[in-house]
């Protein structure tokens, strides 16, 4: 740690000056920003890979099924109750807004004005 002429120890980085105390509290506003948007892509991408996980799953049950198919008409009877489940799905997760409430909410996060302190 270095003296000043007057004896009193300093810092490097001294945040008892008012533009270190102005670039500390904005720093922090920055990291407190991306931290809020890192969470809501976190819960987007994590409900994200939930439903593609779910739909792989149907979507293997289905061709299980199909590989067990005497005829074509028993498998396009499966694959069309596969396909009705998958846009069932979609419907439901579109009249809930999932996907468009997190990225608005992921969205909010970086665009949201923040107090700057003043100089």
């Amino acid at each position: 740690m270095s003296q000043a002429k007057h004896g009193k120890p300093t810092s490097q980085f001294p945040l008892s000056s008012p533009l270190g105390e102005i670039f500390a509290h904005n720093a922090n506003l920055w990291f407190q920003t991306h931290t809020e948007l890192l969470a809501s892509v976190d819960q987007l991408t994590h409900a994200w890979l939930t439903r593609r996980r779910e739909g792989v799953e149907a979507m293997r049950e289905a061709i299980q099924q199909m590989t067990e198919c005497q005829d074509a008409a028993e498998m396009l009877g499966i694959q069309q109750e596969w396909l009705r489940g998958d846009a069932q799905g979609r419907r439901r997760q579109a009249a809930q807004g999932e996907g468009g409430r997190l990225i608005a909410m992921a969205g909010r996060a970086v665009v949201a004005p923040q107090p700057m302190a003043a100089w």
